[in-house]
């Protein structure tokens, strides 16, 4: 099951556990990173992500929405205490994260079409 948080200028997504190990070996493999938000598609380098239950979700929307927004976008892991352990939250914000807390790495190319 995928969770949304949805807030002002930013969404968040709910990672459990089992889903996060294999999100994270994607994104910080050794080759850089491809992410594309397409109508009905994520594509994280070369796994397509079509059957999602994520894609009809307003979380979904709102995250495409935030994207296609001219701007900076902030993506950043994230965890809260009130979700079980090892959950945690990818978000995306128009403010940064607070450079105490995150270590910033390189960009991450994201395509986002209609």
């Amino acid at each position: 099951m995928v969770e949304w948080l949805v807030g002002e200028n930013c969404v968040g997504l709910l990672i459990a556990p089992e889903l996060r190990h294999k999100l994270l070996h994607q994104l910080l493999g050794p080759e850089r990173p491809e992410l594309e938000f397409q109508q009905g598609l994520v594509r994280l380098n070369r796994h397509d992500y079509s059957n999602a239950a994520v894609l009809g979700q307003s979380g979904y929307a709102a995250l495409r929405e935030l994207l296609l927004d001219s701007g900076d976008t902030h993506i950043f892991l994230t965890y809260h205490l009130i979700y079980p352990p090892g959950t945690r939250i990818i978000t995306a914000s128009r403010k940064a994260p607070l450079p105490l807390l995150y270590k910033e790495i390189s960009p991450l190319l994201i395509t986002v079409g209609e």
